[in-house]
Protein backbone atom coordinates (compact mmCIF):
# COMPACT_ATOMS: atom_id res chain seq x y z
CA UNK A 1 0.00 0.00 0.00
CA UNK A 2 1.17 3.56 -0.70
CA UNK A 3 -0.11 6.49 1.21
CA UNK A 4 0.68 10.13 -0.38
CA UNK A 5 0.51 12.54 2.54
CA UNK A 6 -0.29 15.86 0.50
CA UNK A 7 -0.72 18.08 3.32
CA UNK A 8 2.19 16.10 5.49
CA UNK A 9 0.01 15.58 8.17
CA UNK A 10 1.09 12.22 9.52
CA UNK A 11 2.95 11.36 12.48
CA UNK A 12 5.52 9.07 12.07
CA UNK A 13 3.88 6.73 15.36
CA UNK A 14 0.53 7.19 13.24
CA UNK A 15 1.90 4.64 10.63
CA UNK A 16 5.00 2.97 11.60
CA UNK A 17 4.95 -0.66 12.93
CA UNK A 18 6.64 -3.62 13.67
CA UNK A 19 6.49 -4.77 9.68
CA UNK A 20 8.16 -2.45 7.75
CA UNK A 21 8.05 -2.14 3.86
CA UNK A 22 4.64 -2.94 3.45
CA UNK A 23 3.99 0.97 3.73
CA UNK A 24 4.93 3.46 2.21
CA UNK A 25 4.52 7.20 2.75
CA UNK A 26 4.73 9.35 0.20
CA UNK A 27 4.81 13.31 0.82
CA UNK A 28 4.93 15.70 -2.01
CA UNK A 29 6.85 18.92 -1.85
CA UNK A 30 3.70 20.74 -2.70
CA UNK A 31 0.26 19.73 -1.98
CA UNK A 32 -0.90 20.21 -5.96
CA UNK A 33 1.76 17.32 -6.64
CA UNK A 34 -0.20 14.72 -4.80
CA UNK A 35 -1.72 13.47 -8.43
CA UNK A 36 1.83 13.30 -9.87
CA UNK A 37 2.69 11.02 -7.29
CA UNK A 38 0.10 8.76 -7.96
CA UNK A 39 0.17 8.40 -11.03
CA UNK A 40 3.68 7.34 -10.98
CA UNK A 41 3.00 4.68 -8.29
CA UNK A 42 0.55 3.57 -10.13
CA UNK A 43 2.27 2.95 -13.21
CA UNK A 44 4.95 0.60 -11.60
CA UNK A 45 1.55 -1.75 -10.61
CA UNK A 46 4.10 -2.61 -7.48
CA UNK A 47 1.14 -1.53 -4.92
CA UNK A 48 -2.23 -3.00 -4.75
CA UNK A 49 -3.66 0.50 -3.30
CA UNK A 50 -2.81 3.89 -3.60
CA UNK A 51 -4.83 6.88 -1.14
CA UNK A 52 -4.14 10.33 -1.79
CA UNK A 53 -4.56 11.99 1.67
CA UNK A 54 -4.53 15.95 2.28
CA UNK A 55 -8.00 16.36 -0.35
CA UNK A 56 -5.76 18.11 -2.61
CA UNK A 57 -8.33 19.43 -6.17
CA UNK A 58 -8.05 16.98 -8.55
CA UNK A 59 -9.73 18.13 -12.19
CA UNK A 60 -12.38 15.74 -13.91
CA UNK A 61 -9.99 14.81 -16.83
CA UNK A 62 -6.99 13.93 -13.74
CA UNK A 63 -9.40 11.66 -11.96
CA UNK A 64 -10.41 9.65 -14.59
CA UNK A 65 -6.82 9.02 -15.73
CA UNK A 66 -6.24 8.02 -12.22
CA UNK A 67 -8.94 5.65 -12.55
CA UNK A 68 -7.34 4.54 -15.47
CA UNK A 69 -4.39 3.85 -14.24
CA UNK A 70 -5.40 2.16 -11.38
CA UNK A 71 -7.58 -0.45 -13.15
Amino acid sequence: MAWIDAGAELMATDWADEAPGYLWVVRPPQRDQAAFCAELLLDTASFGLVVIDGRPQLSRSRTVRLQRLAR
